[in-house]
């Protein structure tokens, strides 16, 4: 920490990748080589001279991580993510190529849930163990930017030696001031900064900041800033905003904001709004509103508005009123009503009530009724 509070503030994320090299290699006299060197030289080339060294003497399936950080740290700062998470991507599952495409989507949309809706969909189809990240990055684009390391670290953090996490928080605060106070003990540990205070205890890691308050524990993980609250336990993840209230478990997702309800699990999905519920399910769509009921099972569609039930499948279409009954199928149509049932067919209208039944074709009326039948065809009649 004494050395790289010399150097350019730049190379904070020096200070993850130096934790991680010395688990690999416990001589570091490369590491003060590299530096001296760098300070010498141009500044635009300082990341790339430590680098070098670092990629050399690591594990070479870290050197992406390496080089992708150190990258990050000299383009735009809304990029810095999108660096870290591709490589992550690609030694993951090559079918998580898209994940790229939908997160820096997600970063550019209204600020509204758009993006999280996104994100939790595109989370339900990847193992459930990332689900949190996605929806950790995707938050930290739009908190404050300067928590978006934070949530990198953790989720790198949780990736790696746990004992690791508090150093991977606390190095790239203290980083970040001229002038630290470091107080070592058995328990705790205490490290003050002008802009920040870390705690180290033997049960928990406790960071305060001007913007956030960080606890860190077996059992639950907890960061409140000004603008959200997030809560990290063994079995679920909550996200709390001015805006919306995020829970994930192990077997679904409820977003809840002022103006709807979602839960996603494997069967079924709900989404309440302050018009509708929606329910999807593995066999069938339901929507409910004030005004009508909506079901779809398969080939049958199922629609119930407040005087009529209308029933479609693929061979016919029912509709029932309170009023009538009617059928409508590719060879016939038929009305029932109190007084009347009536069937067309491509042939012949056929009329039964109460007091007659008169089929009609292309040759022939014929009328029953309790006292005659009339034939009436195009040559003569009979009655």
């Amino acid at each position: 920490m004494s050395i790289t509070s010399c150097v350019d503030t730049s190379l904070q994320w020096l200070l993850i990748a130096m934790p991680i090299a010395s688990c690999v290699d416990t001589s570091l006299q490369w590491l003060l080589i590299a530096m001296s060197i760098a300070s010498c030289v141009d500044t635009s080339l300082q990341w790339l001279l430590i680098t070098m060294p670092i990629a050399s003497c690591v594990d070479t399936s870290l050197q992406w991580l390496l080089i992708a950080m150190s990258i990050a740290s000299c383009v735009d700062t809304s990029l810095q993510w999108l660096l870290i998470a591709m490589p992550i991507a690609s030694c993951v599952d090559t079918s998580l190529q898209w994940l790229l495409i939908a997160m820096p989507i997600a970063s550019c949309v209204d600020t509204s849930l758009q993006w999280l809706l996104i994100a939790m969909s595109i989370a339900s189809c990847v193992d459930t163990s990332l689900q949190w990240l996605l929806i950790a990055m995707s938050i930290a684009s739009c908190v404050d930017t300067s928590l978006q390391w934070l949530l990198i670290a953790m989720s790198i953090a949780s990736c790696v030696d746990t004992s690791l996490q508090w150093l991977l928080i606390a190095m790239p605060i203290a980083s970040c001031t001229n002038d630290a106070i470091i107080l070592q003990t058995n328990d705790p540990n205490i490290v003050q900064t002008n802009d920040a205070i870390i705690v180290l205890t033997n049960d928990k890691i406790i960071v305060l900041t001007n913007d956030a308050i960080i606890i860190l524990t077996n059992d639950p993980n907890i960061v409140q800033t000004n603008d959200a609250i997030i809560v990290q336990t063994n079995d679920a993840i909550i996200v709390q905003t001015n805006d919306a209230i995020i829970v994930q478990t192990n077997d679904a997702i409820i977003v809840q904001t002022n103006d709807a309800i979602i839960i996603l699990t494997n069967d079924p999905n709900i989404v309440q709004t302050n018009d509708a519920i929606i329910i999807l399910t593995n066999d069938a769509i339901i929507v409910q509103t004030k005004d009508a009921n909506i079901v779809q099972i398969n080939n049958t569609i199922i629609v119930q508005i407040n005087d009529a039930i209308i029933v479609q499948t693929n061979d016919a279409i029912i509709i029932l009123t309170n009023d009538a009954i009617i059928v409508q199928t590719k060879d016939a149509n038929i009305v029932q009503t109190n007084d009347a049932i009536i069937v067309q067919t491509n042939d012949a209208i056929i009329v039964q009530t109460n007091d007659a039944i008169t089929i009609q074709t292309n040759d022939a009326i014929i009328i029953q009724t309790n006292d005659a039948n009339i034939v009436q065809t195009t040559i003569s009649s009979e009655i």
